[in-house]
């Protein structure tokens, strides 16, 4: 006997918790634009407010809100004393709660949690509404005590777990939780970061028509290795003295609201680091920016240095669909991603002097930028095109409604 799904739209709520526009709400975006809209029925729950609602509406996607209270400030590395830590605990389950009422009221025949405070959020919306809940891993899970209740309770809520890389994956360890792991590879949309306005972006930059932009795009913060890049600027442009001009531009601001001390003043300190080394001239921090393709477009190099592993590395993954050639820190999901010396480069975690040697390489060399940026796009339009995404969701959520009913 065929389950009643068959016959109708699945509702799928999607669940995220801020309204700001991240790497994982651009992907949460890439799947929602992929979804065959004749057989899936997306809606979206936010705990935060941002422009991430303006996109939901701009494709028709009916979205709810729940305001997350205190816990906004509270991070996975601590900062908050034990009172606010309970606080923010009561109000999580308040939130969940709410959830569980949504979730019962909608008739959602999945629910896909698309953030990691999120998937806290789900076991009370679970017990209380008998959900199907996936989640959505965006991030490596590090060994420590707060790592360790994840993954146990990864083992016990979620009844697939979505990986958006091999390293994401493993991260989970062995048992009950790796058993549900299923990686699919963010999706980008290959046509869209190869259609940016260069001349335009340049000019915008005050970048000249023979200097060489360098580009490093993320949220500002020290995972994302910014103060790295200033440090590799200063060695590229002393090794290229004499030879081709380099400008170093950032893209990307700080953090939503968290309680972790190593975020609060970060662009302050990248600020810092670039006046101390009288790099004022070369390096620019050039803020957020709504048109990512114009940013690529501009770019001849782009850069990534994050310190501790990415889950997938959409930056990079983005910088090859715009043709650009990458050099990466070899950690994570870049290194998934990249064919090192072919698809892009791949130099030593923490290697400045690499970095700088690889970068001024690069610049010295046009043909090596177009022939590895071109091999970059091949990869990038084979293995990591949105279009991809939908069927293969969509097979999750059958699996799961058929296995589970």
């Amino acid at each position: 006997m065929k389950d009643s799904t068959d016959k109708r739209k699945l509702r799928i709520l999607f669940t995220n918790i801020v309204g700001i526009l991240g790497g994982g709400e651009r992907s949460l975006l890439d799947i929602i634009g992929t979804l065959d809209r004749e057989h899936i029925e997306p809606e979206v729950l936010l705990f935060g407010r941002g422009p991430l609602e303006k996109e939901l509406s701009a494709r028709g996607v009916i979205y709810y809100h729940i305001d997350q209270g205190n816990i906004a400030g509270v991070s996975r590395r601590g900062g908050l004393k034990p009172l606010t830590l309970a606080r923010s605990f009561v109000t999580a389950l308040a939130c969940s709660v709410k959830m569980a009422s949504l979730i019962r009221r909608g008739a959602y025949d999945i629910v896909h949690s698309n953030s990691y405070k999120t998937h806290y959020l789900s076991l009370p919306a679970r017990i209380i509404s008998g959900a199907k809940i996936i989640w959505h891993l965006r991030e490596i899970i590090g060994d420590t005590t707060e790592g360790k209740l994840f993954r146990m309770m990864a083992g016990l809520i979620p009844h697939a777990i979505i990986a958006n890389s091999k390293s994401t994956g493993k991260s989970l360890g062995k048992g009950r939780a790796a058993d549900k792991v299923r990686v699919i590879y963010n999706g980008i949309d290959c046509e869209y970061f190869s259609s940016g306005n260069r001349d335009g972006q340049r000019r915008e930059w005050g970048i000249e028509k023979d200097k060489i932009a360098v580009l490093h795009m993320g949220m500002l913060c020290p995972l994302k290795g910014q103060h790295v890049f200033v440090d590799a600027a200063q060695k590229a442009l002393a090794l290229a003295s004499g030879g081709k001009a380099m400008k170093f531009i950032m893209i990307g601001q700080e953090a939503y609201e968290t309680s972790d001390p190593e975020l609060r003043g970060y662009a302050d300190s990248v600020r810092a680091r670039i006046e101390e080394k009288g790099l004022g001239e070369s390096v620019m921090l050039a803020g957020f920016s709504n048109n990512p393709e114009d940013a690529y477009a501009a770019a001849d190099i782009v850069a990534c240095t994050s310190m501790r592993p990415e889950s997938f590395g959409r930056v990079v993954a983005e910088a090859m669909a715009a043709g650009k050639p990458v050099v990466s820190f070899a950690n994570g999901g870049p290194r998934e991603i990249i064919e090192d010396g072919v698809s892009g480069y791949l130099v030593p975690v923490g290697e400045t002097d690499a970095l700088a040697g690889k970068i001024s390489e690069l610049a010295a060399d046009e043909e090596s930028r177009k022939l590895v940026g071109e091999k970059g796009r091949e990869r990038a339009l084979e293995k990591f095109d949105r279009s991809r995404l939908g069927p293969e969701i969509i097979g999750l959520y059958k699996q799961i409604t058929e296995q589970i009913s």
